[in-house]
């Protein structure tokens, strides 16, 4: 991971990052807390708090936009969700990367980014419809699914 010669709340997420211990599928723990990490083009810009009741945010307001975190390696196939428990979940049930967009509004940007950064096909999953997301989906040739994988399995 590399460290962006920036700004000071990005030196303190990555102070954060290093203070953690090495966990599964490219987080950290700290206590009871789980550390996601988000990137952009391979720098760590901040960093996602789950806390052990399961509420999360982001480390301190810095760059989220177009940031995302992979779980797995390209392939394929990306997976793109907005949770990052339901990115382990499928990760570990197909075996594909999925990229955590982190919020709906977010996803926009990070379709853009996977689509440029990589030649895998992608699937977007969400639990509710935004045409906004529909158009970004159909421009990259991916297809856009209501929280259900098997959906397009059939297709």
């Amino acid at each position: 991971m590399r460290r962006s010669n920036g700004l000071a709340w990005q030196a303190r997420a990555y102070r954060v990052w290093e203070a953690g211990i090495e966990a599964s599928h490219g987080v950290r723990t700290l206590g009871q807390r789980t550390l996601v990490p988000v990137m952009r083009a391979g720098v760590l810009r901040n960093l996602w708090v789950i806390e052990a009741d399961g509420h999360a945010r982001f480390l301190s307001p810095g760059k989220t936009r177009g940031c995302f975190h992979i779980i797995g390696h390209p392939g394929d196939l990306i997976i793109v969700v907005v949770d990052f428990l339901d990115a382990v979940r499928w990760h570990d049930k197909l075996g594909v990367a999925c990229v955590v967009a982190f919020d709906v509004e977010n996803m926009l940007h990070v379709i853009r980014r996977i689509w440029l950064d990589h030649s895998s096909r992608i699937i977007v999953l969400t639990e509710s419809f935004d045409s906004r997301i529909q158009i970004a989906v159909q421009a990259v040739r991916g297809a856009y699914l209501r929280h259900d994988i098997a959906e397009w399995r059939r297709t």
